[in-house]
């Protein structure tokens, strides 16, 4: 059986079909039902309404998502820069030690 789709509000026109919402909505492909977080005031979303109108919440989400990822990513270089760091100091000294002894042994 498949889900009773509500219809759209009353009184707004809908720009792709200029007709009442109340009399398109229900039958359009683009009227979808979101669930789950708003992510800007964080209540629990169960609606339905045009996807061009969702556009810009979901753009922003994503948005904030990919910062995030951005920043979880920089704090890991940092972290192994961090733990790697001693390491690397070690590798440079050593090289140069042996870059001099065969200088020295050039020359001699």
């Amino acid at each position: 059986m498949r889900k009773q789709i509500p219809r759209g509000d009353e009184g707004y026109v809908c720009p792709l079909h200029q007709k009442s919402m109340a009399d398109v909505c229900h039958k359009c492909p683009l009227w979808v039902e979101i669930r789950g977080c708003d992510p800007q005031t964080g209540e629990v979303l169960d609606q339905w309404n045009c996807s061009l109108a969702w556009l810009p919440k979901l753009t922003i989400d994503v948005a904030h998502q990919a910062r995030a990822g951005a920043a979880a990513t920089e704090d890991f270089r940092n972290h192994m820069l961090n733990l790697n760091g001693g390491g690397e100091r070690r590798q440079i000294q050593s090289a140069t030690a042996a870059g001099a002894d065969r200088l020295l042994a050039a020359a001699g």
